[in-house]
């Protein structure tokens, strides 16, 4: 069976911010976006899109997903 990286289908829109900086969001399907702060210019922002993009697109998952296993509580008695 073909496991695919966990970031594979990720979405990024790019936020210009009033001070001038860029931020990215990534929305990952099945997991909640995440937001990837101060980048300088909207070059550096689209570089590291691209850098992530090729990531994804080369590298096999080293784990199943950024998501973290359910807590279970142990009732002590």
């Amino acid at each position: 069976m073909v496991q695919h990286h966990p970031h594979s289908g990720a979405i990024y829109r790019m936020i210009a911010r009033k001070d001038g900086a860029f931020e990215i969001e990534v929305t990952i399907p099945e997991a909640l976006p995440i937001i990837m702060t101060n980048f300088a210019r909207q070059a550096d922002a689209e570089q590291w899109i691209a850098q992530h993009k090729a990531s994804v697109n080369t590298e096999s998952p080293l784990r199943r997903s950024f998501k973290t296993p359910e807590r279970r509580i142990r009732e002590t008695r």
